[in-house]
């Protein structure tokens, strides 16, 4: 096994995992690394238009965040993940990587969601496909035990503290 890690920090849009993925890769000097930069053109449009994504679609997105996890692996970098992990399936594809896997889900309510994504500006994702995604989320089995739930409420800052003590302090 490696001693390279991958920390995946992920949850529904607006639960905050691009502002902790970006803190902790700050923090520990990990490569940071945005899902949403390696949607095709037609994902964003159809995002942008409040039509919610398939596993057509999410497929070769996934499979192109693949690629560039593997060749992060292949240049020895640790990394951090923002990426919403929707669905187990995707989620276990990862698994394959040669990395120590560390997943982080925030979960945060769907009133604050919507506050944050009716406050965001200039991301094609927003407050119309919430309920999408809410409904998409396959919440962790017991299959997926190294899957850690943090309170996506709480400010970025204690969010840090409470990931890095999870991760190097077990």
């Amino acid at each position: 096994m490696t001693d390279l890690n991958l920390i995946v920090v992920m949850g529904v849009s607006g639960s905050g995992k691009s502002t902790l993925a970006q803190l902790i890769a700050s923090h520990l000097g990990y490569q940071y690394i945005e899902a949403d930069d390696f949607h095709s053109a037609q994902a964003k449009a159809q995002m942008e238009n409040n039509i919610p994504l398939t596993d057509d679609i999410r497929e070769p997105w996934l499979l192109r965040i693949i690629h560039q996890l593997a060749l992060c692996c292949q240049s020895k970098q640790n990394v951090v993940l923002a990426y919403s992990g929707l669905k187990a399936k995707h989620r276990e594809m990862l698994r394959g990587l040669n990395y120590q896997l560390h997943y982080i889900l925030l979960e945060t309510e769907p009133t604050l969601l919507s506050a944050r994504l009716n406050n965001r500006v200039g991301h094609y994702a927003n407050a119309g496909l919430l309920q999408s995604q809410l409904n998409s989320m396959e919440m962790p089995t017991l299959d997926e035990q190294d899957i850690t739930v943090l309170n996506g409420s709480q400010k970025p800052n204690e969010l840090l503290i409470q990931a890095c003590h999870l991760l190097f302090e077990e």
